[in-house]
């Protein structure tokens, strides 16, 4: 189990616990709530996936 005490934005989802039903689902809550489309396959890290959603809202490319 991570230790969530510290800065966890660079960590990676799978040190977190999270498994592909757990990214399935937060990338269909993430399209529900944002009406952006993230591949569970480019969410590796809380921070990257922020930093991607934002450049997807911004109209960056990714």
């Amino acid at each position: 189990m991570a230790d969530l005490d510290g800065d966890i934005a660079d960590m990676g989802f799978d040190e977190l616990g999270y498994d592909s039903l757990a990214l399935l689902e937060l990338s269909a809550r993430i399209k529900q709530t944002l009406g952006i489309e993230v591949p569970e396959g480019d969410m590796r890290t809380p921070g990257g996936t922020v930093r991607l959603i934002n450049d997807m809202a911004s109209g960056k490319d990714a």
